[in-house]
């Protein structure tokens, strides 16, 4: 409604507005008024879709951008884990929720059983299509204290449900973050990180054999 696209309006007009500023001694004006009008209608697109969500989904909103912080003693060290929820809610049925926004393209869903999340060189690469869900478990991780969890990822392009599901071929159920689950994943967690604390001098390893794996490494450079 009006209301709403008022709100939307200046919410969104200072930061863009901010931007322009710094844009102008670097590029020529006639891009940053093509540009910055394009960047600033997806946001509100965006924004929109996520409200009409919210209103029909009806949760209660208990907080967003929250940091929280665990440790774990492995190998007689604590080491210490941090991550920052997008958002956390509370759905119709009181059950705690954490959704976590994605502007990229849409990834895996699914998946068999947690021992998945941890594989470095599964089949046809599926490690890193599963990289959406094992941060939100691992934000799940983080939050949970004995409640149940129902995690979501929120693609923004596309706005919907989109439940976690875990099982094999059609039998897929929705997936739920609760005790079992927080053990096992805890447990393939410090494995992970003892291998890492294992690593000696002179150890060698073999190559990565997938290079879409090594996009976005910032040691890349080194090992060509």
């Amino acid at each position: 409604n009006e209301e709403i696209e008022k709100a939307l309006n200046k919410a969104l007009e200072n930061p863009f507005d901010k931007t322009e500023n710094k844009i102008k001694y670097n590029k020529k004006q006639n891009e940053i008024e093509a540009i910055s009008p394009l960047h600033k209608d997806i946001l509100k697109k965006y924004l929109k879709d996520l409200f009409d969500y919210d209103r029909k989904e009806k949760n209660e909103y208990l907080c967003g951008e929250e940091r929280r912080e665990k440790h774990l003693e492995i190998n007689g060290k604590i080491i210490h884990f941090m991550g920052r929820l997008d958002r956390i809610d509370r759905d119709n049925r009181g059950n705690i929720c954490i959704v976590d926004y994605k502007t990229g393209g849409k990834q895996e869903s699914s998946f068999s059983d947690i021992k998945d999340l941890f594989l470095l060189n599964g089949k046809d690469n599926r490690e890193t299509k599963l990289n959406n869900i094992f941060e939100l478990l691992f934000y799940c991780w983080l939050l949970y204290k004995g409640e149940e969890i129902t995690p979501k990822i929120i693609y923004l392009f596309n706005i919907k449900d989109n439940r976690i599901k875990i099982g094999r071929n059609k039998n897929k159920e929705d997936f739920v973050y609760n005790k079992e689950i927080n053990d096992e994943f805890e447990s393939y967690l410090k494995g992970l990180v003892k291998d890492l604390l294992d690593i000696k001098e002179g150890d060698t390893y073999p190559m990565n054999k997938n290079d879409k794996n090594c996009e976005y490494c910032p040691y890349k450079l080194f090992c060509n």
